[in-house]
């Protein structure tokens, strides 16, 4: 019986783990180095028999102990740099940091092992992965199915009806949560270099890089945890068994069919977008959905989390169309720059017209012009309807683009637009008015001279 317990004692004790001398040296030199004391005390502490870090942690009892237990005991011919009481203060820096970083190593480790004491219990998730089984016949990759607490977590929230976004970087995979990798311990922070120890069953609690397709894998890890918490049948489904035209929000909480046909459209839509914008198109149409999931989620008690997610998918569908002709949006403030540099320099084409013509010789009475000028817009700025005035059928009454249906021709001499509105520029009478107004008052005057002769005669 104490056999049985001291084996059992024996069998829960951790034995340090220890290097060859190869890499024992290869660590200590990396120590030294780091923390800048010489290597013959490297050397010195490889012949005294320390091969691991945990063997330089427990050979001195304290720090003080350092100077009297290693650096007085080394050969008198040992050449110090500086002096040995500084090469003695820098091994004593070395020794504490293993400490630090041990007790940092230990607390992350803890607060990953006590992560499995909030998920669910083994029961319910066993009977969630029956259930997905049952109704959807496949079980996802592992490395494309969400961890036990990420579920956990989905299942409570639907719960509570309190949906919290995460940071789809960082949502775990059922591989990350078996899976237990190498994780690299800084020791210390002296020097601008950095010693790593290597230790076996650290769990990996790193966000992925961000990219299109990391974060894309995020979203759609939480779209499953959300189906797979949500495989549970609703309060009251339908007395008719389910078939292919049924609504299966009506019978399920959050059906997986509807979540899919969500990411499907958003990773189709986002293919079509740049390469440049795809990542921040995709989180902003990502956020927006969700973020009217969440309210709507938290104010509709009466609605499932899939019943809510199937009427959003029809609401925001013109958020998530991407034509490959739209420009980006720099390209469009370009286009409109473009458009008002064009604006503005056919004002100044229209200004130089009109001096030309005021300039030009006058016609005779009656001659039509070969290319009469036409004005743009009247000049109390009032826009003229170019199609009104190209043909009898050119426009319709009124004007759908709002301008004037007013003739467009500028007249000889004052350079003057027509603007009468009972005939267009295309049947306009090219008539000198100057001219005609000068005979006008020629004839009367030789009139009245004529009737003055016949008066004194």
């Amino acid at each position: 019986m104490a056999s049985s317990s001291s084996a059992s004692i024996l069998a829960g004790m951790h034995a340090p783990a220890a290097l060859s001398e190869v890499e024992a040296k290869e660590l200590l030199y990396k120590v030294a180095e780091k923390f800048n004391f010489q290597q013959e005390i490297a050397d010195y502490l490889l012949a005294l028999g320390i091969r691991s870090l945990s063997d330089f942690q427990n050979v001195f009892t304290s720090k003080e102990s350092i100077d009297l237990e290693l650096t007085a005991k080394m050969p008198e011919t040992t050449a110090w740099t500086g002096s040995r009481m500084v090469q003695t203060a820098r091994v004593r820096m070395a020794w504490e940091s293993t400490f630090q970083a041990t007790q940092a190593e230990t607390r992350k480790s803890t607060a990953y092992d006590n992560v499995s004491e909030d998920l669910l219990p083994e029961d319910e998730l066993f009977t969630l992965e029956q259930k997905w089984w049952k109704r959807y016949k496949f079980n996802a990759d592992p490395e494309r199915c969400p961890s036990d607490y990420v579920v956990t977590t989905a299942a409570r929230q639907l719960k509570s009806r309190r949906i919290v976004a995460p940071n789809f970087l960082t949502v775990k995979t059922l591989h990350q949560q078996k899976a237990r990798t190498k994780q690299r311990l800084q020791i210390g922070s002296a020097g601008g270099k950095s010693l790593e120890i290597v230790e076996e069953g650290a769990a990996d609690s790193r966000a992925r890089d961000l990219t299109f397709d990391n974060y894309f894998l995020g979203v759609e890890l939480w779209a499953m945890a959300w189906a797979k918490a949500g495989i549970e049948p609703t309060a009251s489904p339908p007395t008719e068994h389910e078939h292919a035209g049924s609504d299966s929000t009506e019978y399920v909480k959050v059906p997986w069919e509807v979540v899919k046909k969500w990411l499907d459209r958003a990773h189709k839509s986002a293919k079509k977008v740049p390469g440049d914008i795809r990542l921040q198109w995709l989180e902003n149409r990502v956020e927006a959905d969700v973020r009217i999931w969440v309210e709507e989620y938290r104010l509709q008690p009466d609605k499932t989390f899939g019943k809510i997610i199937s009427h959003v998918y029809g609401q925001t569908a013109n958020s998530w169309y991407y034509d490959v002709l739209d420009k980006t949006p720099d390209a469009k403030q370009r286009g409109r720059r473009r458009e008002r540099r064009e604006h503005s320099s056919s004002e100044h084409r229209d200004r130089r017209q009109d001096a030309r013509r005021r300039a030009s010789p006058e016609h005779s009475r009656g001659q039509q012009q070969q290319n009469p000028r036409r004005a743009s817009r009247m000049r109390n700025g009032d826009k003229l309807c170019s199609a009104w005035n190209a043909s009898e059928t050119g426009c319709k009454e009124p004007c759908p683009k709002g301008k004037k249906h007013l003739c467009s021709i500028l007249l000889k001499g004052n350079g003057r637009v027509c603007g009468m509105r009972n005939h267009r520029a295309c049947n306009h009478r090219f008539e000198d008015k100057e001219p005609e107004r000068k005979r006008s008052r020629d004839r009367g005057r030789d009139q009245r001279a004529r009737r003055g002769q016949r008066r004194r005669n």
